[in-house]
Formats: C-alpha cells, structure tokens, sequence
C-alpha cells in the first residue's frame, strides 16, 4: 500500500468542533493536512476564511509556543489555502469514504452525534489503515465499538482513539502525570512507588453574568447535548459527597469508564496494577444542583422516543439556554476556565500486601 500523502484529515472539518481543530492546524508547520465534509460550499467557504482572516494567527490553539518550536510558527501568515486539499464526501457513502480516509495517515473525526455516525468511520479506517481519533464521549457506544472493532484494529495496527478531547485527556493524563510522580527520588535506589487510588474534581469557572440563564450565556454547543440525549437512558444513579467545603457529585462523562478501560489494558498487556480513578464534579451555586433532578426527570422521559427528539430539536428551551445549535459565543469560550484537582494515594515502595495502609499522598492540579 502507497505511503499517505497526508498527515491528518479533519473529517466534518465546517462543524463547530471541526473549525476550531482546523484553526489550531493552520498555526502548525511542518504537518501536511486536509478538510473533508459533505457540503462542498460549506468546506469552500472555510477554505475562503482561512484565507481572509489571516489564518487566525490569535486562535491560542498553542498558547505556550516555546514548548512546540519544531511545529508552530507565530504568526504564520504564510499558508497557501489554494494547497489545502479539500474532500467533498458523505460519511454514509463508503466506498468515498474509505477513499478519504486511504489520503492520510491520522483522521480526526468531528462529525456528531458518534452514536449514528462514527462506526462507519471508524471501520473505513480500519480497511484504509487509518489511525482514528474523535472527541465522542457516549461511553457505551465506545465500548460498542471496542467489542466489535479491537481484534481488526490490532489486525490492521491500526489505533483507534475515541475521547479524545475534554473527556478524557485532561483526567488521563493527570493520572500519568501522579503514577510517574510516585516514583520520582526513588529512582537511585532501584524503589518505586505504587499508586493505588486517584481522586479528580473537576471545577468549571465561568463568569457571573451566566450564573442564571439569559440571552448570550449559553455555554455548550447542541453537539454536546446531542451525545447527552443518546446516552440518558444509560445513566447511573450517583450519590453526593462533601469535599474542601463544596458538594460534589460524580463526574457525567465518560472519563472515569475510558480511564478503567485503559487500566484493565495496562494490567492485560503488561502486569501493570490497575489504579482506582473517581471524577467529581461541582456546581458554582447550590441552586445549580436542580439540574441533577432534572437530568433524571429527562432520563426516564427519553424512554419516549417522541420526547428525545424534542430535547435534540430544542436545546435551548429544554436548558433555559445554556446548550443551543448555535454554541457559545468567542467571548463566553474565552471566559471560562477549568480546573482538574487529582489526590492520589498509594504506597511509597513496592508492596506485595495491598491490605497495608497507604502512606503516600500526591496532590497535582
């Protein structure tokens, strides 16, 4: 098989996610990438912005370029858009969509919701050789995939990357980042620890003005609350717990399930010992926690198909206008923060009893 010509391929490229992987792309150097989509205006008029709008040389895709210098040039004004090739094609067409995905040796899917379109994809790459990543973050449809797709995927070392975005590299790697931890000053004495638990607790910081629900302070994009819809009917019933004088609840995504799934792998494939991981997460206002009522009251209401497609239809009404097709404004995307608190406990050398207190305790953030 003929080498890719291509680097990436950036799948649903003129979706709201898809724009702002291809701003960050246009900053980068040295990386030969493409777009592709199934509206040939829509994908024309990208290509027309990237060239008008200087390449969105201010995106902040890479906001310490010092750390990036053999990859990110600023600005780079400098792109020849006329060079970026463009793929006009239908994720429900195969036969075009494996010729696409045959252009490169990564695809970044950004085409939602995952529940309907992404097996497709993934199965065109895996034919096509095609390493895959997306954002998605319904957790049983990822595991769907895993069942029917790891012994071709493996067959084809082909890597197949699902949630792969704010869920669930954030929490991923914060737990990397404590298991190296326990070893560090152990090293010269042949020693190392043993991570054994991981505590993580989430904290969206955003402004005031969007504490109530208003006109403009809407925070997540419909694709978010789309995959929400698909996945309601799976929720678990979770219990609050008090930590550093807030109330947190289990975390909804998908990270603590992927993190496990990683885990089991690790322990399969290398002897490696599983670690526990818990999410939490919080509300900046006690009166915020209605939505967790809410959420259940939807639950038990999508048992009807009738109901699931109006949330779908109207994101807007049904979370006083936090979620909408439209997304969040630059100025809202630019104001909220977020912060990931990992505890995680272990012991400080290698132990064969694991009923013995642990005596080690790393906190990052």
């Amino acid at each position: 098989m003929e080498r890719p010509e291509l680097d990436i391929v950036v799948l649903g490229a003129t979706g709201f996610t898809g724009v702002k992987v291809v701003k960050c792309l246009s900053e980068a150097v040295g990386l030969r990438w493409g777009i592709a989509g199934r509206s040939k205006d829509k994908l024309g008029k990208l290509i027309m912005d990237l060239h008008n709008t200087g390449n969105w040389v201010n995106s902040g895709c890479f906001k310490n370029k010092s750390r990036y210098p053999h990859y990110i040039n600023a600005p780079i004004a400098g792109l020849d858009v006329s060079k970026v090739p463009v793929f006009n094609v239908d994720v429900n067409n195969k036969d075009a969509l494996r010729k696409t995905t045959s252009q490169a040796k990564i695809l970044m899917n950004c085409v939602g919701p995952s529940t309907i379109f992404s097996e497709q994809i993934v199965e065109a790459c895996i034919e096509s050789k095609t390493h895959y990543v997306d954002i998605s973050a319904e957790i049983n449809h990822i595991l769907d995939l895993y069942r029917k797709y790891q012994r071709a995927a493996e067959d084809a070392n082909v890597l197949i990357i699902p949630s792969c975005g704010f869920a669930s590299v954030p929490a991923a790697s914060g737990l990397l980042y404590l298991d190296g931890q326990f070893e560090v000053g152990l090293r010269s004495l042949n020693i190392s620890g043993t991570l054994n638990t991981v505590e993580c607790y989430v904290e969206l910081d955003f402004p005031k003005r969007a504490y109530f629900p208003w006109p403009g302070n809407c925070l997540v994009h419909y694709g978010t609350w789309e995959s929400l819809v698909y996945v309601l009917r799976n929720m678990k019933e979770k219990f609050f717990h008090r930590n550093n004088g807030k109330l947190w609840y289990p975390y909804p995504g998908p990270d603590e399930d992927v993190i496990e799934f990683s885990e089991r792998y690790l322990h399969k494939n290398q002897n490696k010992r599983p670690v526990s991981f818990k999410l939490y997460t919080t509300m900046p206002l006690l009166i915020h926690f209605i939505i967790i009522p809410l959420m259940f009251m939807y639950y038990y209401l999508c048992y009807f198909k009738c109901f699931s497609k109006l949330l779908r239809k109207y994101p807007r009404f049904f979370t006083a206008g936090y979620m909408s097709h439209k997304g969040p404004s630059e100025k809202m995307m630019q104001a909220v923060t977020y912060s990931f608190t990992l505890i995680g406990k272990g012991w400080s050398s290698n132990v064969e009893d694991f009923s013995v207190p642990t005596n080690k305790t790393l906190k990052c953030k």
